[in-house]
């Protein structure tokens, strides 16, 4: 099953379509998916930090 990220305007509002991972470079040129990248660090492992990324493309 493929993911399928919402797509929206430059100002962040849902446009109605999908796009389907890995084919974000078939949107129209004022299409964009969110990206988003998030960095913890673990309490555990001083200096240890987990990082996550999603894109806004």
């Amino acid at each position: 099953m493929s993911e399928l990220w919402d797509v929206y305007t430059i100002d962040r509002k849902l446009i109605g379509k999908t796009c389907i991972r890995g084919e974000q470079g078939k949107l129209a040129d004022d299409e964009f998916h969110l990206w988003v990248e998030l960095e913890t660090k673990a309490r555990d492992l001083p200096g240890a930090i987990q990082v996550k990324k999603c894109m806004l493309t």
